[in-house]
């Protein structure tokens, strides 16, 4: 299986919202695909671990993978709507090297329309989650092999 980059991954996730024809469509597919996200346990929804800014409460962990290349996000939200936004954002971003995460600029927000469609404070929750996912590769960069390197 070949690794897909940021770039791919964002445009898999736009080709996904491009043959539906309604905002009524997406957020069903949002909402569906936020359902089936793998929740964090109650233990892991701490602080520590909450995004600043959200609407709604919403966690966020990093690690880097077993071979210590490349980020592993793991995330969970109360609301079934943030849910599905976090699903987008962990298609992106998960499993990417951490330079690659630092040096993204995420265009899927715009070419999906979500700009249109979200409440100020969901759209603001969205770009802080952004944000902490790129503190959180910036701070484990320094551990990951192959640091220098980008895809």
């Amino acid at each position: 299986m070949s690794e897909s980059s940021l770039k791919e991954k964002e445009e898999k996730v736009i080709r996904s919202f491009s043959n539906l024809s309604n905002w009524q469509e997406k957020y069903e597919l949002i909402i569906n695909q936020g359902k089936k996200l793998q929740p964090l346990q109650d233990r892991e929804k701490i602080d520590a671990y909450l995004i600043k800014g959200c609407q709604s409460k919403a966690w966020l962990k990093a690690s880097l993978d077993e071979n210590k290349e490349k980020v592993l996000f793991e995330a969970d939200s109360e609301a079934v709507i943030v849910r599905g936004i976090i699903w987008i954002l962990l298609e992106i971003y998960s499993l990417q090297r951490p330079l690659d995460i630092i040096g993204f600029r995420p265009s899927f927000f715009e070419k999906i329309g979500m700009g249109q469609h979200l409440s100020s404070n969901r759209a603001n929750g969205l770009f802080s989650f952004v944000k902490q996912m790129k503190l959180y590769a910036l701070a484990l960069r320094p551990f990951a092999k192959g640091r220098q390197q980008s895809t």
